[in-house]
This record gives structure tokens, sequence and C-alpha cells, in this order.
């Protein structure tokens, strides 16, 4: 379990509004990221009559109608402000300012319709995970899927986190790489490593080295399969939603630190539309 902490650096000193949560960050040099991801659709309950308490950190925060940062403002919070609630819910995934974990919970205030992200408060409600068990298959980086056995990681080209025997990516803080975890990902959810060996390029070649190894492609999305963007990005398909969308999991790599591009892992619901993978190639079992 991951204990959610203060930190005593942070100062209040400017406000920066990321994915529709408002938050507060510090002249110390911290960097205060609550990014929104997927909203979980599986587990849509809110539980009432859960009565608890929690507080917000150094930072102002907004109090929204729903449980998604794009819903209303319906006011903001200020540093240390004591907050009492009487219900959660799981929705938009947004992660932790401090762990930089994934979190879906989102609690309702006592009295009144306004929700605030868990992610961005202190305090859990009782009893609760930061993820549904319908949503809790994440990746294990332990796993010799992302380590020794992945050939990215062997290259050099996974990040430091994770051990490489050796760095090659450009940025030396780099917090991911999409065809080191896309690759990681199948193995761990137990594709053929001799398929997956034959996709060992830069992101946009996978679709023709899968071609090229006789491994089915298609426009059609499954789970399991390999969401490839010609724009040079890869990710795993972990979900198809019966009203089109598609949910995935993927790594980022950016020459810059600090980036919405640079993370270790994230999931997103995709849309049919101008972000669409332009590929999916069907790796083996």
């Amino acid at each position: 379990m991951i204990t959610k902490s203060l930190i005593s650096t942070l100062a209040a000193t400017s406000i920066l509004t990321l994915s529709g949560v408002r938050v507060t960050t510090s002249s110390s040099g911290i960097q205060l990221m609550a990014v929104a991801q997927a909203a979980v659709s599986c587990d849509n309950t809110i539980r009432n009559n859960v009565h608890f308490s929690g507080k917000v950190g150094p930072y102002t925060v907004n109090l929204r109608t729903d449980r998604s940062t794009t819903a209303s403002v319906v006011r903001t919070v200020g540093p240390d402000t004591p907050l009492n609630f009487e219900a959660w819910g799981y929705g938009d995934v947004v992660n932790d300012i401090w762990t930089n974990e994934p979190d879906a919970r989102w609690y309702k205030l006592q009295g009144e319709n306004a929700w605030v992200s868990s992610a961005v408060e202190l305090g859990n409600a009782p009893n609760s995970t930061p993820l549904p068990s319908c949503q809790s298959n994440q990746p294990n980086f332990n796993l010799p899927a992302y380590r020794s056995d992945n050939p990215f990681w062997q290259a050099g080209y996974a990040p430091k986190s994770v051990n490489p025997p050796i760095y090659q990516m450009g940025n030396p803080n780099a917090k991911g790489n999409c065809t080191w975890y896309a690759n990681g990902r199948m193995r761990e959810l137990g594709y053929s490593s001799q398929a997956l060996n034959k996709l060992i390029g830069n992101a946009n070649q996978w679709a023709d080295q899968a071609r090229a190894a006789n491994i089915p492609t298609s426009n059609t999305p499954q789970v399991g399969s390999i969401a490839q963007w010609s724009s040079d990005h890869v990710a795993v398909v972990e979900q198809v939603n019966s009203n089109g969308t598609i949910l995935v999991s993927e790594s980022s790599y950016s020459d810059v630190s600090g980036t919405i591009y640079d993370y270790l892992y994230e999931t997103r619901t995709i849309s049919p539309g101008a972000n669409w993978p332009s590929t999916f190639i069907y790796v083996p079992k």
C-alpha cells in the first residue's frame, strides 16, 4: 500500500490547471501532476451513507458536480481545508499528485452536490482501493517481461526505473518508452515471445514488421491487440467498449522531462476519429 504524505517543501506560489484538476505548485521545483486518464466504466456505483473525512493539502482544488475532471466547478477550497464526506464512487482516473499512481476514487462532500478526486486530497474512503477490481489489472514492472526477456530493455531503451543493463535513450531521466512497454505488456499477458521478437523497430515500423513476419493486422481493435499509430506510437488494447471506444494502456518517451508525454504508465479511452490508431496488430499466443 502506498501512503499519501505531505511534502514539507511545498509553497503556494502558482496555480495550474491540468486536465481540469486545479492544483497549486511549489516554487521549489516540485511539479504536481494531476493528469486525467480514462474514466472507469465498469463500476458506476455510488456508495452512499459512507461517512469519513480528509483535508486538502497546501494547494487549492476544484469541487465539481460529478466524478469527472470536465464536470462543472461548484466552488474551490483552499489549502489545508478539512473536508467531510458522505459518499464515494469511481470516476475519471487521475494520477495521485503525491504518489503519481492512478486513482479513480471521487468523494462527495457532506450536504452538497460537490465531488473531489481522491488524487488531490489527503484521506481515503474506508475499505476502498484506488482502482476497482474490474480495472486493477495493472502491469507488474518487476516481471522479466519488462526486464530480462524484453529486447528493448536488453538494448537500453527502457526507463532507469527498471534497471536496464545499459541506457541508450536521449533523455537521461525519461520515465517511459512506448515500444518497451507494449512489448513487455504483451509478454505479461501471455502473447508469443517469438512473434514479439519480430517487433523491435521504432513504433511507426511495427505494422510493416508485423506484416513481414506474417503477424495479422487489421483496422478493427480487439482485446490484446497492439494499437499502432503511424505517427510513431504503440499501445496495448485492454478493453473494447460497446460504444465503439477502446481502453488502451501505454507508456511514453519524451526528450524533455515533465511534459505530458513523459510517463511510465497510463490508461486512456480513445474514440473513433482523428486520434484513432492506424493499425491493430494481432500477436498470437
